[in-house]
């Protein structure tokens, strides 16, 4: 319980400021298409025009029922808000699971007895409960826009179950990268290619199939207010749960600030050391030595070529970055 709530302090004030943009998107959504398509002659005609552009299809998603205004929502921000919730999802988890074994906090925590997975499931709950945030915030936008609850309760499970998905790819690759940076990208990689999928797949003719080889074709598949699609349902259900499990078995076989892909993961590049610059006083004013020339920037060996050699009446700092 104390790790879940240290877990919940790291994250809480980030996923209540991602929620409540996810929520204002959602408000200014629907307020924008009632005010502009406020007469039925003007939705009939965003579905003959807007509704059949194959690039808006790429770029947005199928549209479904845009004459209403719970299938505008869904068609022209469902995807903005999965892309989103899944960039929410790997930032939130590679930060719990690899960046708190970068800032060597979890080595503290597990001196004690406490079991490394018992701590892994307590970062993972408390990421559940930060998703849980973001779909509430989804729904209660969409019923502070006026649409149904059953809807709107259904499109916040949307946003949820996409942040649950890309954060479950996020959790693999924190065991399998020695990093959170390299973690991190390789889950944003893998969201990138989603939306090359989804957009190639709805964007073009005779390639709808390749719509369920993407998570975010899957989770388009649900029409919040439609008719969902029972296969999609059971794959982002089950998808999260076996990436879960997977996450637990890889956890077993590492140590503390290891990777089980270690030698594939490129570590941080250190920083070059820096020397402040100092220019002569007015102490030379005063009759005390005075050395012209510029000041030597980075400790390197090219700067150091560059720079004058070191004298007795180069100021100290100065004189300690030359002779580095």
């Amino acid at each position: 319980m104390i790790t879940f709530r240290l877990a919940g302090r790291l994250i809480w004030k980030s996923t209540l400021i991602w929620a409540a943009g996810l929520a204002v998107l959602v408000v200014s959504g629907v307020k924008a298409y009632t005010s502009r398509y406020a007469t039925e002659a003007s939705r009939q005609l965003l579905v003959s025009t807007l509704g059949a552009t194959k690039a808006l299809s790429a770029l947005y998603g199928p549209p479904v029922r845009l004459d209403t205004t719970g299938g505008f929502l869904v068609w022209r921000y469902g995807t903005i808000i999965a892309v989103v919730s899944g960039v929410w999802a790997l930032l939130t988890v590679t930060r719990l699971l690899r960046g708190e074994e970068d800032e060597s906090r979890t080595d503290l925590l597990l001196a004690g007895p406490l079991d490394p997975i018992h701590l892994l499931l307590s970062h993972v709950a408390a990421f559940g409960v930060g998703a849980r945030i973001l779909g509430a915030a989804l729904a209660l936008g969409s019923m502070a826009g006026g649409l149904p609850v059953e809807g709107s309760l259904r499109f916040g499970a949307v946003g949820l179950v996409d942040a649950l998905i890309f954060g479950s790819i996020a959790a693999v690759a924190s065991q399998l990268a020695d990093h959170r940076r390299a973690a991190a990208g390789w889950t944003g990689a893998i969201l990138a290619g989603s939306y090359l999928v989804r957009a190639v797949a709805d964007g073009s003719v005779g390639h709808e199939w390749m719509v369920w080889l993407s998570p975010l074709g899957w989770s388009e598949q649900l029409s919040p207010f439609g008719d969902p699609d029972l296969v999609a349902v059971v794959l982002l259900i089950a998808t999260p749960a076996a990436l879960l499990a997977m996450t637990i078995g890889l956890r077993r076989h590492r140590d503390v600030g290891a990777g089980v892909w270690t030698r594939m993961s490129t570590p941080p590049r250190p920083r070059r050391r820096r020397c402040a610059p100092r220019w002569p006083s007015t102490g030379a004013s005063l009759g005390a030595p005075f050395w012209p020339g510029p000041p030597a920037w980075p400790c390197s060996g090219a700067s150091w070529a560059s720079s004058p050699r070191p004298s007795p009446t180069m100021p100290a700092r100065t004189r300690a970055c030359a002779t580095s």
